[in-house]
């Protein structure tokens, strides 16, 4: 009869839990680099989950990049951990990125990274930014 009551009262666990669920806590946003051309980048963010132990939710990444010309963020397919990696970088890397975190059991709950800026330069050229040179 209780589990009835509560119903026709309008309670309901998942609006009880929700209203304790918090946004995740992005603790330290991606850096900036600037990579020598065929080298390694990484990207990596560091995300706490603030909710209370009863409703612990798994945290999920999604990493995105704005390339010259976008003034949207796209998503990165299959870049879904906490760092973002890219072996053998060329000018075509040079974006910036940055990375949405969600708790898992509620997918409004989503907290984004600061941009960091991927700079790629060669021995023979300058630093080239939005594939523009630097000097």
């Amino acid at each position: 009869m209780a589990v009835a009551s509560s119903l026709v009262m309008g309670f309901s666990w998942k609006n009880a839990l929700a209203q304790v669920a918090s946004n995740p806590v992005i603790t330290c946003h991606p850096q900036s680099l600037a990579i020598q051309m065929d080298n390694e980048a990484k990207f990596t963010v560091h995300a706490e989950n603030p909710t209370p132990p009863l409703v612990r939710q798994t945290l999920m990444y999604q990493w995105q990049m704005r390339g010259p010309g976008l003034t949207n963020y796209l998503n990165i397919a299959g870049a879904t951990n906490d760092t973002l990696t890219f072996t053998h970088v060329t000018t075509n890397y040079v974006a910036y990125y940055r990375v949405n975190v969600t708790g898992s059991h509620y997918t409004n709950s989503t907290t984004t990274s600061e941009p960091a800026q991927l700079l790629v330069w060669t021995t023979n050229s300058p630093l080239l930014v939005f594939g523009s040179s630097v000097v």
